[in-house]
């Protein structure tokens, strides 16, 4: 047989991984992993029968040949441990291969083989439109599962297919994932680890990374370090709660990182580096989390340049935006520095210049976003010295952020749209010019920091993140019958989904575009059509009219705002209810057709408004707040969604009168719908991940789970007009890793 035709080339992808099957090489999102040998053997044996037991004796055979003897177990279970080790898997919690004690192991996530003889001829992929960006390009727009491994006969003609057709829209190839990398600048994962490492923060000497990792069972998220160039790294704490955010302190000795305590309030910690001792500095109202549980813009605090302040968002009420604190690490005292943003929007993550003399921090925070960044010269003792001034960004969607060395810059991790692609951009501070885009950072960039000395930047990069939408039959009592089945699923993030009255057809939030959009299918239909407008930056919270011709949803404008469209589902009327550039979002309809609710910050706070369908005068609806409103089955009452940070529901007589809240805290303002005989609702996650979709009782008030799954619940619920069908979304899959950057300037 030929060497061209060998059955054993080609590419096995499993996940975010990929094997180049004749170099025997192995990479994570086109970046090689340091496995050789025969850890690298044992996947391969794996990957050739997925699904099927590889027997011990199989692998012995494979590893040790002949007569060579060895102590096998021991050895085998050696080279088993570095492979999971590489691949970031858990034995006791396995993602990709299982043990099967006494026999061998399985591998058991989905695995596609690419035979390099077929794909050099067919599978060159179309490339995907590059979603709008205001700061300009970022990076590859390619999705995970079009990248090709450096390595082999596919990788070589790909490449030249893709750098031509480079060459005329302006894209990078897919098998490059650090796009524009200067010459000296050196790129690799520093972790490689299975689920979310998130929130770096670099040691004063530039050598250890302080962050925050939800672990091999993935089922909570603690601090840990990592010395640069080590295999693996020191668990710092081990509570059961959520903790996030660390901070390195300027003499490395110790850490500071938030501490989830009960719903709305979370502790300032302090823990010595070396994981000996830790305490509790100061408590706070918790920080703005976003609706996948990440804080808000990734850093949650920062040390003055002496080490005797730590600066914390905190806020007077629980509904109140977050101002900037400077509490004091010896006694635990705190004093406000700043004031709320003036728009009634909070602030947040807050970081000091190299020489401690500025401060930078985030303006305008909602949810799980920024839209300003703001800059003021502070004293020693972390007092403002004069008025913030803004820091133009051009984006209203910002996540996260950290000075440049030479503290005449920042690095800023920002997207055109809420749901859109991060990437990281020098933004300048002290001098004229433009944002311009980081070379050699890779695409879903968030949470850089920078060493003191500036050569080295890391930041978390979002690996994958899946999304499906399911639905599970329920009856009249909030009781489910049968097992949930999928109606909307890939390797994108679907998301915030309604089901059409006649149950046939489903609307939803995907990123399958590479920006947000609205995408409507028929129940069982892999066809789908995109019922947001082109050119938008994002779109999503669709709801459908009852007759079921028309479609609302929410539609990010170039300048950051927000206004509800309406399109007919056979795509030939389409009209804005809004365009009065503030933010007007979550629409939902009047069980009459007549009016549309949603929920706008026009007068500062968010209330609750309606507008007849066919356009006119927008009316208030609420006065005490209000995120979003859905009728009762006879349209006498009003649920209302209110508050953005510990949301809860609340219950008005549709002709105003006096609040009752229903139930809460719920996971966000619109996770609930109502049924004829009570209301389904989300409530936050629990600390392990899962989620467990609850009914209320609207005659007793009694509460019970529908279901608990063992993945995260997104924030939407629907339900079918016949109320047979519960519509949800559940996270699949979430994956981050650090890369760290090298010879950084």
């Amino acid at each position: 047989m030929s060497r061209e035709c060998r059955a054993s080339e080609g590419i096995f992808r499993f996940g975010m991984f990929e094997l180049d099957i004749e170099s025997r090489r192995l990479y994570k999102r086109g970046v090689r992993l340091k496995l050789t040998g025969q850890p690298v053997e044992i996947l391969l044996a794996l990957l050739e029968r997925p699904g099927a037991i590889v027997p011990r004796e199989e692998l012995r055979r494979r590893l040790w040949p002949g007569n060579l003897h060895v102590e096998f177990d021991t050895n085998l279970n050696k080279v088993v441990n570095r492979l999971r080790l590489t691949i970031g898997d858990s034995p006791t919690r396995p993602a990709f291969f299982e043990t099967i004690p006494g026999r061998g192991y399985r591998f058991i996530a989905p695995v596609e083989k690419i035979n390099p003889a077929i794909a050099e001829i067919t599978s060159i992929p179309d490339l995907p439109s590059a979603a709008p960006n205001p700061l300009g390009s970022g990076g590859s727009a390619l999705p995970a599962h079009q990248r090709v491994p450096r390595g082999g006969r596919l990788y070589i003609l790909s490449a030249i297919v893709v750098a031509a057709a480079t060459l005329a829209i302006g894209l990078w190839p897919r098998s490059h994932p650090f796009p524009g990398k200067p010459p000296n600048t050196r790129s690799a994962p520093l972790t490689a680890y299975l689920g979310r490492e998130m929130s770096p923060s670099f040691s004063p000497d530039g050598n250890r990374v302080a962050f925050a990792w939800d672990g091999e069972g993935r089922d909570n998220l603690d601090i840990y370090t990592l010395t640069i160039g080590a295999a693996w790294p020191f668990r710092l704490t081990k509570d059961s709660a959520r903790e996030y955010g660390p901070a390195w302190s300027p003499d490395g000795k110790w850490i500071a990182y938030l501490r989830d305590l009960e719903v709305g309030y979370s502790a300032v910690m302090l823990a010595a580096s070396d994981g000996r001792s830790m305490r509790e500095v100061h408590r706070i109202h918790s920080p703005p989390t976003g609706y996948w549980s990440n804080s808000v813009c990734g850093r949650a605090l920062a040390w003055s340049r002496n080490g005797k302040y730590l600066v914390v968002p905190d806020r007077e009420a629980p509904e109140e935006p977050d101002a900037l604190y400077a509490v004091a690490v010896a006694n635990g005292s705190a004093r406000r520095i700043t004031q709320p943003s003036p728009d009634g929007r909070g602030l947040a993550s807050p970081a000091f210049s190299p020489d401690g003399r500025w401060l930078a921090f985030a303006g305008g925070v909602v949810i799980d976003t920024a839209t300003q960044v703001w800059v003021a010269p502070v004293s020693d003792d972390v007092i403002l010295q004069g008025t913030p001034r803004n820091v133009p960004v051009a984006s209203d969607w910002i996540d996260s952020f950290d000075w440049a060395a030479d503290g005449k810059d920042l690095l800023i991790s920002a997207a055109p749209a809420l749901d859109a692609s991060r990437n990281l951009y020098r933004v300048p501070v002290f001098h004229t010019g433009s944002p311009t885009p980081v070379p050699g950072s890779a695409p879903d960039s968030l949470q850089p920091s920078i060493s003191r000395g500036g050569s080295r930047l890391i930041y978390s990069h979002q690996d994958f993140r899946s999304a499906s939408v399911s639905r599970i039959r329920v009856t009249g009592t909030g009781q489910t019958a049968g097992r949930a089945e999928r109606l909307v699923t890939s390797t994108s993030r679907n998301m915030g989904a309604d089901i059409s009255p006649d149950g046939e057809f489903i609307a939803y939030r995907s990123l399958r575009s590479g920006v947000p959009a609205v995408w409507m299918s028929r129940i069982g239909d892999l066809k789908t059509r995109r019922m947001s407008p082109s050119g938008a930056p994002g779109a999503g919270y669709p709801a459908w009219s009852g007759d079921g011709k028309w479609i609302a949803m929410q539609v990010s404008g170039n300048s950051g705002s927000l206004d509800i469209y309406l399109t007919s589902v056979d795509g030939e009327h389409h009209r804005w209810l809004t365009g009065d550039g503030a933010r007007n979002q979550f629409p939902t309809w009047s069980r009459d057709g007549k009016w549309i609710y949603y929920s706008s910050i026009r007068t500062g706070r968010f209330q609750i408004w309606k507008m007849p369908a066919d356009g006119g005068t927008a009316v208030q609806v609420t006065r005490d707040g209000g995120s979003c409103l859905k009728e009762s089955a006879d349209g006498k009452r009003y649920f209302v969604g209110v508050g953005v940070r510990t949301p809860i529901l609340v219950g008005m007589p549709a002709g105003g009168g006096k609040t009752q809240v229903v139930v809460g805290p719920i996971a966000s303002p619109c996770s609930y719908v109502v049924a004829s005989t009570g209301i389904y609702f989300l409530p936050p996650r629990r600390p392990d991940g899962t989620s467990e979709p609850r009914f209320y009782d609207l005659a007793t008030g009694a509460v019970h789970a529908v279901m608990t799954s063992t993945r995260p619940v997104d924030t939407g619920l629907s339900l079918s007009s016949d109320e047979t069908m519960l519509v949800f979304t559940q996270i699949d899959q979430d994956e981050s890793t650090l890369i760290l950057m090298d010879g950084f300037r």
